[in-house]
């Protein structure tokens, strides 16, 4: 085999393309690629740490959610006392009420019964004035009817 003087130009061609082509545009390219492995490195580091974060964040949200309904339950548990308290409250004094106006009511028909009857105490000897009138009428006068008076 001949080595021939092209041969060696052509590999010093190559080496030299080579040697440029690393140092212009291999390195550089290495480099590219290293920051963009290193930014997506930290990139995915900052989302496991906010991942870490939200999820801290959502037990503290849940905690806060679970308190919350155990106050609100509290809460309308003891609203719910207060208006059956309320509730109680309000019957028995329409209770009391009632049992009043039912006591004043019978006073007065007490009152009115009393009345009616010293009236018909008081008219009495006339009302036994008419029934007699009307039954001497009715011995004297068999085919007699009663008058409306």
């Amino acid at each position: 085999m001949e080595v021939n003087s092209t041969l060696l130009v052509q590999l010093f061609l190559f080496l030299s393309l080579l040697a440029w082509l690393s140092k212009f545009l291999f390195a550089p390219m290495q480099k590219l690629f290293d920051e963009r492995e290193r930014r997506i490195e930290g990139a995915r580091i900052e989302a496991l740490r906010l991942q870490k974060e939200a999820q801290q964040r959502l037990e503290e949200v849940e905690l806060r959610i679970h308190q919350a309904q155990k106050e609100a339950r509290l809460a309308l548990i003891a609203l719910q006392a207060e208006g059956a308290r309320f509730h109680r409250e309000i019957l028995d004094t329409a209770r009391k009420q009632n049992a009043q106006e039912l006591k004043a009511a019978q006073e007065a028909l007490h009152e009115q019964i009393e009345t009616v009857r010293a009236e018909l105490l008081a008219m009495q000897p006339e009302i036994s004035q008419r029934v007699s009138e009307r039954l001497v009428d009715f011995d004297s006068n068999p085919t007699w009817e009663p008058t409306h008076a």
